[in-house]
């Protein structure tokens, strides 16, 4: 039997496109110079884990604010407690997405946070 709750813990990660430097030709004793023009794309991972079975949810947005936040909130609800039988806990770390503008609980579930300056590792 299932327990009627579950406890998820956020997690949040950036993945980027960094400018490519190459090779190029110069005159012998001649500093090259290797043009480049950097181009910086983002997307951000918002990723739910339970700790104790490993199951993870992960969805990759453009953005990292509150209404984003809101956005992967409401499909992780809906993709993990579609009944809303179960009760989930969601432990979140004090981000500025989190608490400029309160974010709202869908269904059965609620929020604990970290205390400010908590280890992560």
């Amino acid at each position: 039997m299932k327990p009627p709750f579950g406890l998820c813990h956020e997690v949040f990660a950036t993945v980027g496109l960094q400018p490519i430097v190459r090779r190029t030709w110069a005159l012998q004793g001649q500093r090259p110079q290797a043009l480049h023009r950097p181009i910086y794309q983002w997307l951000y991972t918002y990723g739910f884990v339970h700790p104790n079975t490993g199951e993870s949810c992960f969805f990759i947005l453009p953005r990292v604010n509150t209404k984003v936040m809101q956005i992967a909130l409401n499909t992780f609800v809906q993709q993990v407690n579609p009944d809303k039988a179960k009760l989930i806990i969601l432990l979140l770390d004090q981000a500025g997405r989190q608490l400029h503008s309160p974010l709202r609980y869908p269904g059965r579930c609620n929020s604990l946070s970290h205390p400010p300056l908590y280890p992560t590792t």
